[in-house]
């Protein structure tokens, strides 16, 4: 197997980093604070999936002043779209 697929898809075998993912194609620009409000799980915790996430390149990062915006890279959107649409026809 490529190594950047086995990579790919260990990122997203974390359940709350797959609903980190989910949340992000649905809105643009969450702050930390919202996603781990939205995904009931500690600023810690979330800041941590979030860089996991970006340092796979699927995530990225944008500061404004203080707070810094999370958001699914603009390259990857339709591509794990794709992914999570065959992933969740198989059950």
């Amino acid at each position: 197997m490529r190594k950047d697929l086995y990579k790919l898809f260990k990122t997203l075998g974390n359940k709350k980093r797959l609903k980190i993912v989910e949340l992000l194609l649905k809105n643009r620009g969450l702050s930390v604070e919202a996603i781990s409000r939205r995904i009931d799980s500690s600023y810690k915790s979330t800041s941590k999936h979030l860089l996991i996430l970006e340092n796979a390149g699927l995530v990225e990062r944008k500061q404004s002043k203080w707070w810094g915006f999370y958001s699914i890279s603009t390259g990857n959107k339709d591509f794990i779209r794709k992914i999570l649409s065959v992933a969740n026809k198989i059950k």
